[in-house]
């Protein structure tokens, strides 16, 4: 246990160097509060917390670390996203792949910046097609390997200048 400790400890210290905070693989199954103390007064530009067992987040990573551009949470176990999420305004890459989401987050449509969704391998059997297509930026979806309807991947096929990729098909 302590060498989980100072390796988190370690992997924020370095972070505040880089402006990056990489907790991915550091077995995490919650966010601790430390991290927000340590990396207080401290500019986070992206932030890698996959490979762990997460199975939420909480909604201060996202005030906190308002500035972020990059969120990778892929590889947890995560089923829902706070609100707060989606008031990152700088935020144009979002890996929520490798979870357990049943729907996108609501958080997700909010994000006026993503231009990048990847939600692969989940268990997504609902979206809202059209709260996708009011995201302006968005430019490229992954949402293979999830038991999408074929309604959905049909609803999906007139995105416009979006790149969405299911396991049914790819539509540019």
């Amino acid at each position: 246990m302590a060498a989980e400790v100072a390796n988190v400890v370690n992997r924020c210290e370095s972070g505040k160097e880089s402006w990056s905070l990489d907790l991915s693989n550091c077995g995490l199954k919650s966010v601790p509060d430390a991290i927000f103390h340590l990396m207080r007064n401290t500019t986070v530009l992206t932030c890698d917390m996959s490979g762990n067992q997460l199975q939420k987040l909480p909604a201060k990573l996202a005030i906190q670390f308002c500035d972020m551009s990059e969120f990778n949470a892929s590889g947890n176990r995560l089923n829902a996203l706070p609100d707060e999420f989606g008031n990152l305004a700088m935020l144009t890459y979002l890996n929520l792949s490798k979870n357990r989401f049943v729907k996108v987050p609501e958080a997700v449509y909010n994000m006026v910046s993503v231009t990048h969704l990847d939600l692969c391998n989940n268990q997504l059997n609902e979206l809202d097609a059209g709260k996708l297509r009011e995201m302006k930026s968005l430019k490229v979806i992954n949402l293979k390997n999830n038991p999408l309807t074929s309604e959905n991947c049909h609803q999906l096929i007139n995105f416009c200048g979006i790149e969405v990729k299911t396991s049914h098909h790819e539509v540019d």
